[in-house]
């Protein structure tokens, strides 16, 4: 979720939930919240399908480690899918 800045005193302490820190998109301060817990993948085709246009892009270090805190919460046990 890509969220206000002013909502930044949110306390994130569980361990599927990651908190960036604030930055300027468009002029305005934000931060984004992850939550590993609804992480969804798509196909290609289904984001097509879907009309869904990036409006942001991710350096490719942000990335690596959003998908490692993914995999790291996808080995514990009680994970299941859907």
């Amino acid at each position: 979720m890509l969220i206000d800045a002013k909502f930044s005193d949110i306390n994130v302490a569980s361990a599927y939930q990651r908190k960036t820190p604030t930055f300027l998109i468009n002029d305005k301060e934000k931060f984004m919240l992850f939550d590993y817990r609804i992480v969804k993948t798509l196909t290609k085709e289904e984001i097509i399908n879907k009309g869904i246009a990036p409006f942001i892009k991710l350096r490719r270090e942000i990335c690596t480690d959003i998908q490692s805190q993914l995999s790291n919460q996808m080995n514990r046990p009680g994970i299941s899918s859907v």
